[in-house]
Formats: structure tokens, C-alpha cells, sequence
């Protein structure tokens, strides 16, 4: 796309531009920020003040999103060197819905400070150290190319000397967004040249290196400038030119407008004449710049206002995956700190109910400063800001994210992240999110063998609290006529509407359905060989989850799904109920056992001067299983089998399972072995016989 500078409504005499003399360019005047019209998108190129002058009808529109994220700090510095910033949160959200920020104010500002945005001044050029001009014909001087990174992509940065030999010339305007460039984004490592000339040989690496930094791109300029000039108060003063400062550092930021003008280094640009007698910079000399404090997010500076951030430190460049990866970001929100653009901007758009697009940029380098690795730049629609569903759901993507080990595809969870995202945030679309989500985790995980039931527990201990997070209630259907409705979702219940397949092994060729093996074993021993080999394994995580689920039984619980897949729906109360008091017994032990005797015969161990049914608290605990349905048996029979394990008195699982199959089937003795298990010293003959396991063992 060609562009072009508009001069349509401009006072500027753009004859008397032309015959500007060549070693000036003044940031003002030059047309070197591409935008397009707000109404008709058509492009333009134009200078600070005529992009200030009709802010309310341009918007931002730079290629390169390295270039694009330093003008909008260079903006955000006049507008805090202005002081037109708000003074607290209720003049912010005044400013957004004023829809802009003062912008006279902004012009006066730059008419009183023209001189200091000439960017080949002779004494004080813009963004550069005018100390380095008599190095300026040594061999120090490198061709202007080297300060373009974006060509740096896996490639080295400025110790390649391929484009020493007759490298070409950039235009002005290209070398000054790779000079903005370099003093946000710059990597450390080794410079060019030698130490002689330009001082220490090794850059220090810009603030934002290895950071991702988010801003506001709203419809207009004005627009982002009001989204983006959030409250601080430590507005400071601007460096318009490099100075020096005393020390080795790190050197203390003067406040916001300091802070978004660092220098990170120490650049002069050679200009000279072309053949065709415009201005181009061939050549540039590049020195170790200022060193800086590194964000404390207990005691934040000044400049770190657009850095994402989680609860502890600065996230990661390597968190965006994807140029669609907006999930960790989105995810931060939650967590940014109180004066960040992310924290102020979601506040305002909570209280005023509006909202804004955005854009995460990040920069990483390789180990040793090498190569650049990523550079990315990934939009964030206005929605997130306004639907907390939205960063619930990011925070458990980025949960599971971390929790499954392996290599996992790198656009893990961003299309399911979307259904939730396009959608109004209804309960149905929240369970549509987490179905998708399943699936596309089991489709993608990549774990090794050894870890495979590891990687699922994990991925189950996060999804064990995903649907309480985004509040999601499972709808049941309407029971038959006659019959009263059920207090929760069964098991069978939860699993008709959800993928339980991410919960089953992750190594390849897996799936939910039965294997052979499985169909080959009856249900008890499928359940009791799992259950054993978690304990022998020591899948902490599993068990955890089995007796949280005993706790709280809820049928979103993934570790329950885990243990009881494939079972068949005739189970789905039984299962879950054996093990996750398997796992109350088992706690603290390393190896699985299994003992001869019914729950309700080892029951009369407990207790201390009386036993059975002489100790009260075990006898109502007895009578009152006997009177409850079996879907509710787990809160009742939870304290007995936690006794039984410490005491390691052992019990029959298989009989447990299989009694509490025919638990509630009217014509089923399973009551009745229970009462004269417990109650009787020597139970019927025909008890013993309805349960043949029973025989030997009294």
C-alpha cells in the first residue's frame, strides 16, 4: 500500500517544506507516521503535530509493531510532559468519555519544544548522544542497516559484518523507527566497534526486552491517547536527547515521561546526500546506553504502566504463542498492578461499560543475546475487558496450560478460547468452552509414556475447579412424571455433556472408549486395578482428587472421571463413592491393600472402652447410612473409612463396590447384610450365604 502525506485541511505551507534544508527533520513536520482516516480508511502519512492537530480523525496504522508500540509511547511521553494526564481514576474515566485527553494542551507543549524533535540537530538531536560525533568517521561507524531488527529474526543481531561492504542507505524516515525501536526493544550482548570509541562493548538490554507490553489502538488517535494516559503520580520530565547520567547505575527514572524516553542506547545517525539530493543515513554509531532498576511488582517505578504482569514478576515474551494467542494476556488482567493500563483500562470499562481494543507486543532474544527468537504482535478484541468470564476462562487455559507436562501445540486452547470469547457468556457457552477445550487437549498433549497418568491427574487437579471458576451449572433434564427431581447430576449425568476424554491417557493412540482389556474384566476389578496402581505409582494428584471429591462430591470432578471411565452408567453412583473413599483410606500409604472383611464388619473395631455398637458415634453413623440412599452415603461413611485407615484396619473394596451397586434396589438384602454384619456377633446363615466372600472371615 502506497503512502502518501495528505495535506487536505493542513495549515502548513508544504512548498516551504520542500525547501527545508537538508540537515534538518523535524519530528513535528515530517510525514513519517503512517495512519489511515478514521471514516475512510484511506492512508496517510503525517508528523506529530498534524497527527495531534486532527486526532480525532486519524488512527494509528504502522506495519511494524516493534515501530508501532514506540510511537505510542513517544505519544504517551508528550502527553505526561504536557501534564495532561488524570489525576486520579475518576478524571480517567472522565477522559475516556470525553473521548480524549487535552489536546490543546498536547499542541502547546510541542509549539513551546519544537527544536527538541529536530532529529539531525547539530547539538541536540532527538533520541541521540551528539557526544559521539567526532567518532563519527572511525571505524566504529557501522552501516545504518544494523539498527533495523527486523530482518533479525534467527539471524545475528549487531555483529554481522555481512552488509559492511557497501550496505545500503536507509531513508530518514525508515532510521528514525528503527532508532525508536532500538531504545524500546534494543537486546544487550555484544555491540559493534571497539571499546576504544564508544566506550563498553556490551549494550545493556532496553526495559522491554523479553517483556510483552499491551496498549490501547482504539477508532482514533484521540481515542488511544485517552485509553492510554493513565493516572500517576510521578509524571516527570522527558529526555528529549541522550544525556548522560552520573554512575554506573542503575540509574533512577525521573518519573512516567522519563521512563518512556529511556535510552537504552547510545545512537548517532550519520546523515548524508543521495545522488537524487534527498537525505539518507548511511552510516551509525551505536554505544552502551543507560542502565535501569528491573520492575519490582511490590514497588513498581515509574515506565512499567503497559508491561503485562503476573501476581509475582513481569510475563514472559515467550507466553505468546501464537500471533492469535491472547489467552495469557486476557489472563492478567486479574492480576495487573493497581496503576497499569490493564488494571486502570478494565476498571473504566467495568464503571462506564465500554470498552476498547488492544494489542500485546512482544520481543524475546536467544540466549546470549544471539538472535531475535520471537517478535510478536497479537490483537486483543475490546469484549475481554467487559466479560469476566472471559479472564476466568483465560486464567484456567493458562492453567492447564502449565500443568500438563510434555510439549504441548502451540495454539493450545486458543480456538476453544474463542467459542467463549465470540459468545454472550451464557452457561451453555461456558460448558461449550470447557467441552472444546477437552477435546482439543487431548488431541494436542504430547507426554511421554512414563508420565502419561501424571499428566492427566495434573491436567485434572485444574479442571477440578474450572467449572466451579466460570460458574458453569450443568442443565438436567426434567425427571419422569411421578418421580422427584435429583438433588445434583449424577456421574452419568455430567458425562453425557462432557468430553471426559482429556482425562484418560494422553500418550498416542488413546481414547475413551474400552479397550479389549478393559471389556475382558469386570467393572470392580477395572476400578480396583486403576485405583491400586494410582497408590503403587504414588499419582498423588489423582488421589487428592478422589478425596476432594469425597469432601465435596460434584460431578464435574476430573479425577473421578479419570478412575471411573469406561465404566457402564449402571455404575456411575458405586464408582465414585468406592473410590473415593479408597483414597480416604489409602492417604499416606505407598502401597494398596485389601482385606477380607465387609465396611460394616470391621466397623465394630472402632472405638476405645466400647466397641461396635456400644460406641455411639460409629452406631449413628451405621443407622443413618442404612436410611439414605447410595448417592449420598459418601458424607456418612467419609469418617468411618478415614478411622479405618489410620488404624490400618483393612476392608473388602470389591464387597463395598458390589453392595452399594444393590444399594438401592428395593428387593436387594444389601441393607440387610449391613444391619447383621454390624449389629449381630454371628450374622444368619442366609446373610452369609447372599454374600459368599463373607463365610471365612467372621
Amino acid at each position: 500500500m502506497n503512502q502518501t502525506y495528505d495535506d487536505t485541511n493542513s495549515t502548513r505551507d508544504t512548498a516551504a517544506e520542500r525547501r527545508t534544508p537538508l540537515n534538518t527533520y523535524n519530528l513535528l513536520d515530517q510525514p513519517w507516521i503512517d495512519c489511515v482516516h478514521a471514516a475512510t480508511g484511506q492512508p496517510v502519512a503525517v508528523g506529530l503535530a498534524t497527527a495531534l492537530a486532527r486526532a480525532d480523525e486519524l488512527a494509528f496504522a504502522v506495519a511494524d509493531p516493534l515501530v508501532e508500540s514506540a510511537i505510542v509511547r513517544l505519544v504517551a511521553a508528550i502527553g505526561y510532559a504536557a501534564g495532561v494526564q488524570p489525576a486520579d481514576q475518576d478524571a480517567y474515566h472522565a477522559q475516556i468519555r470525553a473521548g480524549a485527553p487535552d489536546l490543546g494542551a498536547i499542541r502547546a507543549y510541542l509549539d513551546r519544544h519544537q527544536d527538541e524533535f529536530d532529529l539531525l540537530h547539530p547539538t541536540r538531536p532527538f533520541g541521540q548522544d551528539a557526544t559521539l560525533w567526532p567518532a563519527a568517521g572511525s571505524i566504529s561507524a557501522r552501516p545504518a542497516v544494523y539498527l533495523d531488527m527486523t530482518a533479525a529474526i534467527d539471524r545475528p543481531l549487531l555483529v554481522d559484518y555481512r552488509h559492511t561492504v557497501d550496505a545500503p542507505a536507509l531513508p530518514v524516515r525508515d532510521a528514525l523507527h528503527a532508532l525508536l525501536a532500538q531504545n524500546m526493544w534494543g537486546p544487550g550482548g555484544r555491540l559493534q566497534g571497539k571499546a576504544t570509541d564508544l566506550g563498553s562493548n556490551y549494550g545493556i538490554p532496553a526495559p522491554l526486552t523479553g517483556r510483552i507490553v499491551v496498549y490501547p489502538l482504539a477508532a482514533t488517535l484521540a481515542q488511544t491517547l485517552a485509553w492510554r494516559l493513565v493516572p500517576t503520580d510521578q509524571p516527570g520530565d522527558p529526555t528529549w536527547t541522550f544525556t548522560a547520567r552520573a554512575g554506573a547505575g542503575p540509574h533512577r527514572i525521573g518519573g512516567e515521561a522519563d521512563a518512556l524516553t529511556w535510552y537504552a542506547r547510545r545512537v548517532l545517525l550519520v546523515p548524508q546526500d543521495t545522488s537524487h539530493g534527498a537525505m539518507a543515513v548511511r552510516r551509525v554509531l551505536i554505544g552502551r546506553g543507560l542502565s535501569y532498576r528491573d520492575l519490582d511488582v511490590a514497588a513498581p517505578t515509574p515506565g512499567w504502566a503497559d508491561v503485562v504482569t503476573t501476581a509475582k514478576k513481569p510475563l514472559s515474551g515467550h507466553a505468546l504463542r501464537t500471533a492469535e494467542d491472547l489467552v495469557p494476556v486476557v489472563a492478567c488482567v486479574a492480576t495487573a498492578l493497581p496503576q497499569s493500563f490493564l488494571a486502570c483500562a478494565s476498571a473504566a470499562a467495568r464503571h462506564l461499560g465500554i470498552s476498547v481494543p488492544m494489542v500485546a507486543v512482544s520481543l524475546v532474544a536467544s540466549r546470549g543475546e544471539k538472535k531475535l527468537e520471537i517478535a510478536r504482535r497479537v490483537p486483543i478484541p475490546a469484549s475481554v475487558l467487559t466479560n469476566p468470564a472471559a479472564v476466568r476462562a483465560a486464567q484456567v487455559v493458562t492453567a492447564l496450560r502449565s500443568s500438563v507436562r510434555g510439549r504441548v501445540e502451540p495454539g493450545f486452547g486458543i480456538a476453544s478460547y474463542r467459542v467463549l470469547l465470540d459468545s454472550p457468556g451464557t452457561t451453555q457457552d461456558r460448558a461449550v468452552f470447557l467441552n472444546d477445550l477437552s477435546r482439543h487437549a487431548a488431541a494436542t498433549t504430547n507426554a511421554r509414556p512414563a508420565h502419561a497418568v501424571v499428566t492427566a491427574a495434573k491436567g485434572a487437579r485444574v479442571w477440578n475447579t474450572a467449572a466451579t471458576t466460570l460458574e458453569v451449572t450443568w442443565p438436567m433434564p426434567d425427571p419422569p412424571h411421578g418421580e422427584p427431581a435429583p438433588d445434583a447430576p449424577t456421574l452419568q449425568d455430567f458425562a453425557d455433556r462432557f468430553d471426559p476424554s482429556l482425562f484418560t491417557s494422553v500418550t498416542a493412540g488413546t481414547t475413551s472408549s474400552p479397550t479389549p482389556r478393559t471389556l475382558d474384566r469386570s467393572p470392580v476389578e477395572v476400578l480396583m486395578s486403576r485405583l491400586a496402581g494410582y497408590v503403587a505409582r504414588g499419582n498423588r494428584a489423582v488421589l487428592a482428587g478422589l478425596r476432594d471429591y469425597a469432601a465435596r462430591p460434584h460431578a464435574t470432578c476430573p479425577a473421578v472421571l479419570l478412575a471411573c471411565r469406561d465404566l457402564p452408567a449402571q455404575y456411575a453412583t458405586a464408582a465414585p463413592t468406592t473410590a473415593a473413599l479408597y483414597a480416604c483410606w489409602h492417604q499416606g500409604k505407598n502401597q494398596a491393600t485389601s482385606g477380607p472383611a465387609a465396611l460394616p464388619r470391621v466397623a465394630r473395631t472402632l472405638g476405645t472402652t466400647k466397641r461396635g455398637p456400644a460406641h455411639q458415634p460409629t452406631r449413628r453413623s451405621i443407622d443413618r447410612a442404612l436410611r439414605t440412599r447410595a448417592r449420598d452415603l459418601l458424607p456418612i461413611l467419609k469418617p468411618l473409612v478415614t478411622q479405618l485407615g489410620r488404624a490400618d484396619v483393612r476392608l473388602s473394596w470389591t464387597d463395598l463396590f458390589l453392595d452399594l451397586v444393590e444399594w438401592d434396589i428395593p428387593v436387594s438384602l444389601a441393607r440387610q447384610r449391613w444391619a447383621s454384619l454390624f449389629y449381630t456377633a454371628t450374622p444368619a446363615p442366609e446373610i452369609l450365604a447372599s454374600h459368599p466372600r463373607q463365610k471365612d472371615n467372621f
